[in-house]
């Protein structure tokens, strides 16, 4: 082998153990491990925990790792509540409770943890660990378990305060606080423990200003029909009761129930029967809203600072009559000092300022010939239809929608056009109707040809309001749906006692009501032009036959109205039926 070969060979070789060496070499970062995902563990505590005869006044509970406490003041409940808070502190890997006051010698106290208690590295929470005492030789062991719904979507609710009180007077959960208490978690579901052998009150209150007492109308709230008796329910550790002293401790199993009872509590709030004034808005030229807490019945406003003449004002009611829009004709008036009655009976008063528009001002001859002044003029009259989006269900009419109360109308000048053959050509429509609720609002009808395309022309001088402004020229197409753009839903509800009153409610899947109908019997309840997407269906016990869903009246002692979800979310599909039958 000659001398050059070799070298290329020798050559060759070196290169390849190079390579291997830096494919061999490349860094690659550690992984680290698995996440921990562990809780903190209990080592021990100081007293142990469900101890009676406790005489110090610190606990200390020491874990199996570094731990924090996070959300004291919502996470942590100590039942039955004490004048003074107990104080919580972190020492090391321990958590310690000082008792800053003289405990009741005959109460079990039991501290509520929830998720307050985690670990430092990875945050890990350990979930609804308590810790019960007793000064005295008795350690009460009975429990009482339930959920808390909202009363209409039924939807469970965390974070509300379940309450006892050893009185079955009504007024405790206003004036007193709670014998015993605690929290729902996030599914709605609590326990409270080491209770006596008594019955209670049981209460929810979900606290609003922090004083664990129902005193807010804002506060929801829930109760039971009757005071209720708590049982035995075993955890996995059992509590004791000593009659003597701890070394004779037996288990409490005395009250073991054949199964265990759950109490369930709707949340609803409160009526509050007293009206209110709760808002005024002033958002355009001239006009001021009026949103009261009830409806009302015959409203009187009656100016203080300035003379005014009768009709001094145009008004428009919501369909609940609960808001009312007012239109001032007046527009040199720039403030009003109100007195607002209903049915002779005063709600309030208020000072309201008027909006003006700037840089829309015309010149006025001011009295007594002191030369020019200027006058607030309103802007031109706004329009909007119900067609804005280029596309009008088959079903419906066209609506007009205009910016200010109207005077003066001139249909001549709304021109409707058909599309036939790429050329729009004028057609006449059934009429043009005003609104019966809004009088702002007008309707045309017209009957629409599946997918026709159509263009509206509402030209100046069509509508002329109370300041005498025209609306602006407004040209719009749009295109009519089909009917086989839309599902029916045919919903068979069967009854099996007779004379009941139920709202059949369609639902979107938000649980936003969409449509509903009364029913007294069993039979077909059909949804039409419902487009594609999914419904929920709720049945309300409408107890009262007032057409609507009532909430409760705690002083009167009744429950929210009950419902019912079918439990199918229903797919409505596009020219489609889709049926379902349901016994209640």
């Amino acid at each position: 082998m000659s001398k050059k070969l070799k070298k290329a060979l020798l050559q060759l070789f070196l290169f390849f153990l190079l390579s291997c060496a830096f494919s061999c070499a490349n860094i690659v970062a550690p992984t680290g491990g698995p996440i921990d995902v562990t809780p903190p563990k209990i080592k021990k505590s100081e007293p142990p925990n469900h101890s009676p005869n406790f005489t110090g006044d610190k606990i200390r509970i020491t874990f199996d790792e570094y731990v924090f406490l996070e959300d004291q003041a919502n996470q942590i409940v100590v039942s039955p509540p004490t004048d003074k808070a107990f104080d919580f502190d972190i020492n090391g890997k321990s958590v310690v409770v000082s008792l800053l006051e003289d405990l009741q010698d005959s109460v079990t106290y039991t501290i509520y943890f929830g998720e307050s208690i985690k670990d430092i590295t990875e945050n890990n929470p350990l979930r609804n660990f308590e810790f019960s005492f007793s000064k005295s030789n008795i350690l009460d062991s009975l429990s009482m378990q339930g959920r808390v719904f909202d009363a209409l979507t039924l939807d469970p609710q965390p974070g509300i305060f379940v309450m006892l009180y050893s009185s079955d007077d009504d007024s405790v959960p206003v004036k007193s606080k709670p014998g015993y208490i605690t929290k729902t978690s996030a599914d709605g579901s609590f326990i409270l423990k080491n209770l006596a052998k008594k019955k209670y009150k049981i209460f929810a209150l979900k606290d609003m200003n922090a004083d664990m007492q129902f005193n807010q109308p804002n506060e929801l709230i829930a109760f039971a029909d009757s005071m209720l008796s708590p049982q035995y329910i075993s955890t996995g550790i059992d509590t004791v009761r000593s009659k003597k002293d701890s070394s004779s401790a037996k288990q409490d199993s005395l009250y073991l129930p054949e199964q265990i009872r759950t109490t369930d509590l709707y949340l609803f709030y409160q009526p509050d029967t007293i009206q209110k004034l709760l808002k005024v808005r002033t958002d355009a030229f001239h006009q001021f809203k009026l949103v009261f807490k009830h409806p009302v019945k015959n409203l009187n406003i009656q100016v203080s600072n300035k003379d005014l003449p009768e009709n001094w004002k145009i008004e428009e009611y919501s369909k609940t009559k609960d808001t009312i829009t007012c239109w001032v004709y007046d527009t040199q008036l720039d403030t009003l000092k109100c007195r607002f009655t209903d049915s002779g009976f005063l709600i309030d008063t208020a000072e309201i300022v008027l909006k003006k528009i700037s840089g829309n001002q015309k010149p006025v001859k001011k009295p007594s010939g002191k030369g020019l002044g200027f006058e607030e003029e309103a802007d031109k009259l706004s329009i909007t239809t119900n067609a804005a989006s280029g596309k009008l269900p088959y079903f419906l009419p066209l609506k007009f929608t205009l910016g200010r109360p109207v005077s003066k109308t001139d249909f001549s000048k709304i021109i409707l056009e058909e599309k036939t053959d790429s050329i729009f050509n004028v057609v006449q429509p059934e009429g043009i109707f005003e609104d019966t609720v809004y009088k702002r609002a007008y309707i045309l009808k017209y009957k629409w040809i599946s997918s026709g395309s159509y263009r509206i022309k509402i030209l100046p001088g069509a509508y002329t309001d109370m300041y005498g402004q025209i609306n602006d020229s407004l040209i719009g197409m749009f295109t009519v749906s089909r009917p086989e753009d839309y599902g029916r839903l045919l919903f068979t509800l069967k009854q099996n006692e007779s004379g009941k009153k139920y709202l059949v409610q369609l639902l979107k899947e938000d649980k936003s009501l969409l449509e509903q109908k009364q029913v007294d019997k069993s039979g077909q309840i059909i949804f039409n032009n419902l487009g594609p997407a999914n419904y929920m269906i709720r049945i309300v016990n409408d107890l009262n036959n007032n057409n609507k869903w009532d909430e409760g009246d705690y002083f009167k002692r009744r429950q929210p109205e009950p419902v019912i979800y079918f439990p199918n979310v229903i797919n409505i599909r596009a020219n489609w039926d889709t049926e379902y039958e349901f016994v209640l």
